[in-house]
């Protein structure tokens, strides 16, 4: 008879990859019994140290692929095969459970284990680079479905897509005054464009950017609205000007974030590199009482103040690496980022249990890749036309 002793040890050498072909059987006839699916999930979740579930809960789907792999090729001695048939679905089942362990470690504020659940079928793809440009006298160009000769000219720029999802502008002649493009994205779209300094911007989904065809004068000013991120272009004698709402971001060459959605309760500014100042909106340009921040740090703007914290460079900056990754997060600030990205919508029914969530998926996941992992913290979705129904 098995003791819980000995199936933890083999479970460990499992993981390990040094269980041999005798423990292996064993630990596959254990979790082939039906009081063996508790322990199983418990053994996964316990097994998963710290440094998994902060610096691998993104980008783990190829590790698991290569697990499965040697559960299949190593672990399958032809003179045990019929065992290994028999047997399988527990295996996978074992290998199931880790694999959503493994690629969304959940921090949970209640103590108990998670439930694991099969496929709901929740199909919804990602979104993609899709914006439309506006130009300054009102003609609109998709930028997904056209091609570089069909984009209209402008007096002194060329506009051209360089790459997929990606707009540069080039001042071909001095401008004598500002000519405005805007470039916007939907639920569901990202771009990217470089301006005619060669500062580089990421637009997250549904999201903005105006700005000049030509920078002239003493400064270059952009404004945003959504997410944005930024390398700005060094130019000592033209400081860079990011306005949004609520603040108004001044650089002279560095690389930082800003968030400042609507349905967001603040705009936040993350800088990854050199140095930012931010002030108010309402105090105009006057930067004399700005908050200047250094890297790794952020500032969180509200309609009357703002406020310095330590930035979680992670999360803050997941977007534009192609991740949706969360560190504390609840489930209503995920499915706000779930719903630009999926362009769904989203309603919550009955009393949605308060936990925190750590983890990650790619942003070109199936929706479905993350709702099952959430299910597994005792959530519950339904896809109804184009509104995902979340629910105890």
């Amino acid at each position: 008879m098995e003791t819980n002793h000995y199936i933890r040890e083999l479970f460990n050498k499992y993981l390990d990859n040094t269980i041999n072909n005798d423990e292996y059987g064993v630990l596959l006839r254990h979790f082939g019994k039906e009081e063996g699916s508790e322990e199983i999930r418990y053994l996964i979740f316990e097994n998963l140290s710290s440094d998994v579930a902060e610096n691998n809960a993104v980008g783990l789907k190829n590790t698991v692929d290569a697990v499965q792999d040697k559960l299949r090729n190593k672990l399958q001695p032809k003179k045990k095969l019929r065992l290994i048939q028999k047997y399988w679905p527990y295996a996978a089942l074992a290998l199931l459970g880790l694999a959503f362990a493994l690629y969304f470690y959940l921090s949970k504020t209640q103590d108990h284990l998670p439930v694991l659940i099969t496929d709901n079928q929740i199909r919804v793809n990602p979104g993609g680079d899709k914006a439309t440009l506006v130009l300054d006298d009102g003609r609109t160009v998709l930028l997904d479905t056209v091609s570089n000769d069909l984009i209209p000219a402008q007096p002194g720029v060329d506009i051209s897509k360089i790459g997929k999802g990606q707009l540069k502008y080039n001042a071909t002649d001095i401008a004598s005054r500002l000519v405005y493009n805007t470039i916007k994205t939907p639920n569901g779209g990202q771009y990217q464009v470089i301006l005619p300094d060669n500062t580089h911007v990421w637009l997250n989904a549904a999201s903005s950017i105006k700005f000049p065809t030509a920078f002239i004068g003493n400064s270059r000013e952009v404004i945003i609205t959504g997410e944005a991120y930024f390398e700005v272009a060094k130019n000592k004698s033209k400081p860079f000007r990011v306005k949004t709402a609520d603040q108004t971001v001044e650089v002279l060459g560095t690389h930082f974030n800003v968030n400042s959605y609507a349905d967001e309760q603040s705009t936040v500014t993350t800088l990854a590199e050199g140095s930012v100042r931010v002030n108010l909106s309402s105090s105009g340009n006057n930067f004399s009482h700005a908050m200047t921040i250094a890297p790794g740090q952020q500032t969180t703007t509200t309609k009357n103040n703002i406020t310095i914290g330590t930035a979680d460079l992670e999360s803050a900056l997941a977007w534009k690496n192609n991740q949706i990754y969360f560190k504390q997060a609840s489930i209503q600030t995920i499915m706000r980022q779930v719903a630009r990205w999926y362009n769904i919508d989203v309603e919550y029914i009955g009393k949605i249990p308060d936990r925190k969530f750590t983890g990650g998926i790619y942003r070109t996941d199936n929706l479905n890749d993350l709702l099952k992992i959430l299910m597994l913290n005792d959530l519950h979705f339904e896809l109804i036309n184009n509104t995902l129904i979340v629910k105890p």
